[in-house]
């Protein structure tokens, strides 16, 4: 089904069906299910309903005008019929017409630079939490502590619009929900699921005092990043703020030098007018040992990243080596001494074929590919891509060398638990990332093998 017949399916399960007491109890949503008391709660609150056929469909999108209608009766908000013709793409007889019409009176959404709305279209993770704060009107984390969510999660860039939103929504108990997060990344432009979408209204409900309390335990819905090598996240500092950050916009190749005098992040902005392999060095005071990440981000028309690549650490270093793409880039990096002084250098290079996600080598079930990581070369990049959901193990071998993996964003990650290399998982199905990446120094070659059973 595509998504807009499942959109025009919620649509008349949202408003045409009474909302009684047992229509709580769908059959895809037992009573183990992660999201089962904040549906509940919402059913019985009169926020949302099932579908004609009993079931819930937790794992559906949402799209914007239904995510909308959500918190409108969430907070018991009365649209205002004045207009019904703000949109273009909004008709006037529309079911949503009042409530998108309202909401952009009122400053909660914004509709896009071409004069639409696209009420039928997926609303993202980050799309929602905004609304939830406008319609809400919750405050939101400002000035320095802003981008603590760009340090917790690979896939959150520092100076983006949306940063604040996800640290705002840690701070103040709405988020974490089930699922969250996955092998260090936040997905900020998934399309949010009607399960995520409950579990979302529902905290803001309690947060506001708008919902009298139910057995739903946020500790049976929280998760933490995960400790395996199958986590970005763990390979880098998880301060949960920031105290300064500078960004840049720099002209590659480029340097920078000085103090970090209490920052944690130095963020550049560059672009490359074509497919170039690149290097970066950052390095911090010689006296000190207490580490510095990098992080290069290959950024969408949207601001948000779907490939990143992490740089390999040692004492007090950190060293990248990628075949970037053509487009807009973001490097962070992130020292973990806020005394110490530190300098940035990057160049082009020559890599060895392999080097990111366009030069990623195909995997074939069965077959093993076998390689070397060379001196001063950090990590090489294989993909694979799976049909239909099913078990399989990616197995990999070579001393020093450690395989991690990353879904793309074809793959749901719904209950995704981000396997380690050497697990057998029941893969979604969608298209993978394979790293294999140096563990320790960079002073010989590595060979190594790799497989996917």
């Amino acid at each position: 089904m595509n998504i807009r017949a499942m959109s025009a399916a919620f649509t008349i399960s949202l408003l045409a069906f009474p909302i009684v007491a047992s229509a709580a109890k769908f059959p895809d949503v037992p009573g183990d299910h992660p999201y089962n008391s904040p549906i509940e709660a919402l059913v019985l609150e009169g926020v949302l309903t099932g579908n004609p056929d009993g079931n819930f469909y937790p794992a559906r999108p949402v799209n914007r005008a239904e995510f909308l209608t959500m918190l409108y009766r969430a907070t018991k908000k009365t649209p205002s019929a004045v207009s019904t013709s703000c949109f273009r793409d909004v008709a006037a007889a529309a079911w949503y017409a009042n409530v998108v019409c309202d909401a952009v009176a009122n400053g909660f959404v914004n509709g896009y630079p071409d004069g639409s709305f696209k009420p039928e279209q997926s609303v993202s993770r980050i799309e929602a939490l905004k609304m939830v704060y406008k319609v809400f009107g919750f405050a939101i984390v400002t000035g320095d502590d802003a981008n603590g969510a760009s340090k917790d999660f690979t896939d959150v860039q520092a100076g983006q619009w949306y940063v604040t939103y996800i640290t705002s929504s840690y701070r103040n108990g709405l988020l974490p929900v089930a699922g969250y997060p996955i092998a260090g990344k936040f997905y900020p432009s998934n399309a949010l699921l009607r399960g995520e979408a409950a579990a979302y209204v529902w905290r803001a409900m309690n947060i506001s005092g708008d919902l009298l309390p139910t057995s739903y335990s946020s500790s049976s819905a929280m998760t933490s990043v995960p400790s395996s090598s199958s986590s970005r996240a763990a390979q880098t500092s998880s301060a949960s703020s920031v105290s300064r950050t500078a960004t840049l916009l720099v002209d590659f190749p480029f340097s920078d030098d000085g103090n970090v005098d209490g920052r944690t992040k130095f963020v550049y902005d560059f672009s490359l007018a074509s497919p170039t392999d690149i290097s970066v060095f950052a390095k911090l005071g010689s006296s000190n040992e207490s580490g510095v990440s990098c992080r290069l981000y290959v950024l969408g028309d949207d601001g948000l990243s779907q490939e990143y690549y992490l740089g390999y650490e040692d004492a007090f270093s950190c060293s990248l080596k990628v075949s970037a793409p053509k487009g807009k880039l973001q490097l962070a990096v992130l020292p973990r001494d806020p005394n110490a002084t530190y300098t940035v250098t990057t160049k082009t290079t020559k890599g060895d074929g392999n080097d990111g996600f366009d030069e990623a080598v195909k995997l074939e079930a069965g077959k093993s590919k076998g390689n070397q990581l060379g001196v001063s070369d950090y990590f090489d990049w294989y993909s694979f891509s799976l049909s239909q959901k099913g078990a399989h193990v990616v197995q990999s071998f070579g001393e020093d060398v450690e395989c991690v993996i990353y879904p793309l964003k074809d793959v749901d990650v719904f209950g995704f638990t981000g396997p380690a290399c050497g697990e057998a998982y029941e893969y979604p199905k969608g298209s993978y990332m394979v790293e294999m990446r140096r563990k320790n120094g960079v002073d010989k070659a590595l060979n190594y093998s790799v497989q996917l059973d």
